[in-house]
């Protein structure tokens, strides 16, 4: 007899052998007792039995047929067969353990896979090969087969796609076996046995999610390996994290910088063979407030994809986007963007957004004006008017003499002499905090109020300042009193003293 090829099954102790016989009247033999005695089982007389694979648990055969195609399957020890394939010349065949994959090759380029125990076949090609032996992972999931003349040829997607091991080119490679999770191969050529393992483990559905100090990074590898994120802050990165390895990985970074791009690199080693795989480089960026306070840090922040510039040139741009919530800061005085704002000029113009600036102007206001100027902000570009799609947050510096007072916000544009009334903050902790959606001077207090001049008396010593003309109020009052209405001169009169009573109370207050 010609025995062509005998399956074991050793936890079950049955084996299976096939055997071929030129010209048909092949046999089929199945021992359930470890080989100690054995039965014939004959799906067909007319069979040239070519190869023969068995499930885990014995109970599922397969043959194959060299000579006139025949494909034929059992799922009781061999009891009963059915046929399932012919017309192609077979070479081998192998079975995942539960026996529903089966993969046969007919010695050519043609692989046919069986997801269902034989009932259903899809085949994929690959030009110029020559298939021989094959050997599958128990899931069925990855298969070798030897080429007799480039090597080896692997899948990893149950022979869907396949793949030609390079350092295996040139082998004639005949008989190829495999260890159960088929990462591990050993092939000959009738002359030398090579040993090969399977590659590193191949990274999928990469995610990050970050906070203002955390990022928990996730991702999938084929293949069980332990979980390490290399990170740091340039692409040297330089720290470590490890957790808990698996094929599903999830590390969280803590003790992180606010605000901050972070580049990392993910690793794998693979569990029993110790075969490492790295990803590619990639960023993240922490969240929370980030801050620039000249322009190389707002460059550094364009770089960084925090901000986008509308054409990508930053000295000649019509509007930026702060993707991030971000704050420029300076001398105590602060803006703080919310992430998606979008600042342009308010006449639609082109700026250089690298001059963008925020200043505490306190002192300077306080110089050239009269009231009660708690603090003062100026904020933007030298001459421009800007504004936000979404209210900004301001902090103008003042005295801690002012806490729990509510001071009136007064802001001017840029080429503009008058001062309107923003809004009202509560200060806190020396800071007046409030919303505004463009960028201009802020001043906390009394509306400021530009004095027209000053001098000093004969004697020397005596300072007066005079009342700006637009709180000159005796002469416009005077001017309209009815002179033939003697109630209505009285309560002219009575108007006239309040106001005079309050300049009073003004002008004491500002010498």
């Amino acid at each position: 007899m010609n025995w062509e090829k005998t399956v074991t099954v050793p936890v079950y102790r049955v084996l299976v052998t096939a055997v071929q016989t030129t010209g048909g009247g092949g046999h089929v033999y199945v021992s359930t007792n470890s080989g100690a005695t054995w039965t014939e089982t004959q799906p067909t007389t007319t069979a040239e039995w070519i190869a023969v694979t068995v499930s885990a648990d014995g109970s599922k055969i397969a043959v194959i047929d060299f000579d006139f195609g025949f494909v034929y399957t059992s799922t009781d020890y061999g009891t009963t067969w059915t046929e399932r394939y012919y017309d192609y010349v077979w070479w081998d065949i192998v079975s995942s353990a539960d026996g529903s994959k089966l993969f046969l090759n007919d010695m050519w380029d043609t692989m046919h896979v069986s997801v269902d125990s034989g009932a259903n076949w899809s085949t994929s090609t690959v030009s110029g090969v020559e298939f021989s032996y094959m050997t599958v992972s128990f899931n069925g999931e990855r298969v070798a087969v030897s080429d007799y003349y480039d090597g080896v040829l692997t899948s990893t997607t149950t022979g869907a796609t396949w793949t030609v091991e390079t350092d295996m080119s040139g082998c004639s490679c005949d008989f190829i076996a495999g260890s159960d999770d088929g990462l591990v191969l050993y092939v000959s050529d009738n002359t030398t046995v090579w040993r090969g393992v399977a590659g590193a483990p191949q990274f999928s559905s990469v995610a990050t999610s970050t906070g203002t100090s955390t990022a928990t990074i996730t991702w999938s590898t084929n293949l069980s390996g332990t979980s390490i994120v290399n990170y740091g802050t340039t692409d040297s990165l330089g720290i470590k994290a490890t957790g808990v390895g698996t094929t599903s990985h999830n590390i969280t970074l803590t003790g992180l910088d606010t605000c901050t791009t972070y580049h990392y690199q993910l690793e794998s080693t693979e569990s029993n063979y110790s075969q490492v795989g790295t990803s590619s480089l990639a960023t993240f960026t922490t969240s929370g407030d980030c801050y620039g306070s000249t322009g190389a840090d707002i460059e550094l922040d364009i770089d960084g994809g925090q901000i986008t510039v509308t054409g990508g040139n930053p000295n000649n741009t019509t509007a930026v986007t702060f993707n991030v919530p971000y704050s420029v800061v300076a001398g105590g005085a602060s803006i703080t963007f919310p992430s998606g704002t979008v600042l342009t000029r308010s006449d639609a113009g082109a700026m250089d957004l690298l001059n963008f600036t925020i200043n505490n102007v306190t002192s300077a206001l306080q110089s050239a004006y009269v009231g009660d100027i708690a603090g003062a902000i100026s904020v933007g570009l030298t001459n421009l008017n800007l504004s936000f799609t979404q209210n900004a947050t301001l902090t103008i510096p003042v005295s801690t003499t002012y806490n729990g007072q509510t001071l009136n916000v007064y802001s001017q544009q840029e080429g503009s002499s008058t001062w309107d009334l923003e809004t009202t903050c509560l200060v806190t902790s020396g800071q007046c905090v409030f919303l505004a959606n463009h960028a201009t001077t802020f001043s906390a207090g009394d509306e400021p109020q530009e004095a027209v001049s000053q001098s000093s008396g004969s004697g020397g010593g005596t300072r007066i300042k005079t009342i700006p003309r637009e709180e000159s109020i005796v002469g416009p009052v005077l001017a309209n009193i009815d002179p033939d209405s003697r109630t209505g001169i009285l309560l002219r009169i009575i108007e006239i003293l309040k106001q005079v009573i309050e300049l009073q109370k003004r002008l004491l207050k500002n010498f």
